[in-house]
């Protein structure tokens, strides 16, 4: 459950925040955790990629897909088609997954950990994990501007499902500091140009956290 994935990670971030300043990045679901766990523990600055903060109820997708993955029967079915997938020669399991690979422009390196990794188990963790985050962002979120460290958000195109556009202005209106880039979307990571280019801009958000830390704490010093 999501509420037990938080709890599972506080322990880790309470031993990090422990040794010096601590900025949090997370990426989709994991926005939304790390700001559950920077209102726990002292952090510098919190940095969401693509942040998935609430049920996007525009997405006609995203409401199918959150009504499948409660369904257990069809999860079921899902884990025991993948299972036998994965019981398949890994050529074969290859050849039969390359049109889906294709599609989405998967490197050579993330076809081979996403052929590694379907398997049944992973299918059912995913859909049970997926039915409790669809389950507590229904809600208008709180993007954490009133946390008292900076809160900074990644956006890229405008019809990234999981980070809409209309995600990105509510962020901004309400205090956060919000950058947008169409270059690559929410599964940058499939590929070697989309991943560097995160890390950079990531790089580079990092440095505007501490600098605003810095003058915030420089301001509160002076007050």
């Amino acid at each position: 459950m999501l509420h037990d994935q938080i709890d599972a990670l506080d322990s880790a971030v309470q031993d990090l925040s422990a040794s010096g300043p601590l900025v949090l990045v997370g990426h989709s679901i994991g926005a939304h955790i790390a700001l559950q766990l920077a209102r726990r523990r002292a952090v510098h600055a919190v940095i969401g990629l693509y942040p998935f903060m609430r049920v996007n109820k525009r997405s006609h997708m995203q409401q199918v897909l959150g009504i499948l993955i409660a369904i257990r029967p069809l999860v079921e079915l899902l884990a025991l088609l993948v299972g036998l997938l994965s019981r398949l020669p890994s050529p074969m399991r290859h050849f039969l997954l390359s049109p889906a690979f294709s599609l989405f422009g998967l490197s050579k390196d993330a076809r081979s950990v996403t052929s590694r990794w379907l398997r049944a188990s992973s299918i059912r963790n995913v859909c049970v994990l997926g039915a409790s985050e669809f389950d507590a962002l229904q809600e208008t979120p709180d993007w954490g501007a009133d946390c008292g460290f900076p809160v900074l958000m990644y956006y890229g195109p405008n019809d990234d499902m999981w980070a809409p556009a209309h995600d990105a202005d509510d962020a901004a209106a309400a205090g956060v500091h919000v950058t947008r880039d169409a270059s690559y979307g929410h599964m940058f990571c499939v590929t070697p140009e989309g991943s560097q280019h995160v890390a950079a801009r990531t790089a580079k958000l990092i440095k505007l956290a501490a600098l605003r830390a810095s003058a915030s704490a420089l301001e509160t010093t002076a007050q």
